[in-house]
């Protein structure tokens, strides 16, 4: 009934009720199930990011995916393999502090006994990954199901 995120409001990683999300009308909720998870990897992930309760928030980490999605930035990313934006990714960030995407797949990443840490968007770093590169990643999650809440 718990989650741990990164949250801008609070300017840190928290542990919060899911509640929060789940009785809100205006917000939909997706999951995406990690390949070949057990309850040791589960426990691990869990304990990385139960870890990091306490660390501040990463605002120019934000600022920095925003700037990578501009469409002139967009399109010279791609024709640089993100080299600029990977460099600039690497000296703003800070240890210490995160964002949702990042805590994510810190968490994912350094599970050591899962299979797929350092595969898909995992190969990269930490920094270097954004909300939606994680979510629709193909090979760290299973395929999405659709289902419609009634």
């Amino acid at each position: 009934d718990m989650c741990i995120e990164a949250d801008a409001n609070s300017k840190q990683v928290i542990e919060a009720p899911l509640s929060k999300y789940f009785d809100d009308e205006n917000k939909i909720i997706s999951f995406r199930k990690p390949r070949e998870i057990n309850e040791i990897i589960a426990n691990e992930i869990v304990n990385l990011a139960k870890s990091k309760i306490g660390c501040e928030y990463e605002y120019a980490q934000i600022i920095g995916h925003i700037g990578k999605a501009l469409p002139g930035i967009n399109q010279f990313n791609k024709i640089t393999h993100n080299f600029i934006v990977d460099i600039i990714s690497c000296l703003v960030d800070n240890k210490d502090k995160f964002i949702c995407s990042e805590l994510a797949a810190y968490s994912l990443k350094y599970a050591k006994s899962w299979t797929y840490r350092n595969k898909g968007i995992l190969a990269r770093l930490t920094t270097r990954v954004n909300p939606q590169e994680l979510f629709e990643d193909r090979t760290i999650f299973k395929e999405w199901d659709i289902e419609t809440a009634s």
